[in-house]
């Protein structure tokens, strides 16, 4: 779920996809999206955006939302 508007969508929009890893980053920005493990209750903060580039380790599948693959498509710029 996005904490903030960004390349893949608006606040509050779901992505779906997998995340294979972790790691803890020592920094003062705020992480962009949360992460809930499908039937559980585990979740976690992750992502990183800073002017025109996003960061972060899950694998967006976009079957799951088409809806970001477009929001990636408009805010490219040629």
């Amino acid at each position: 779920e996005l904490e903030e508007d960004c390349i893949l969508g608006n606040t509050g929009d779901k992505v779906t996809g997998k995340e294979y890893h972790r790691s803890i980053v020592k920094t003062n920005e705020e992480e962009i999206y949360k992460i809930t493990k499908p039937k559980s209750e585990r979740s976690w903060k992750c992502g990183y955006q800073k002017n025109n580039i996003l960061v972060g380790y899950p694998h967006i599948h976009f079957l799951g939302n088409k809806k970001v693959l477009d929001n990636i498509l408009d805010s490219v710029h040629f």
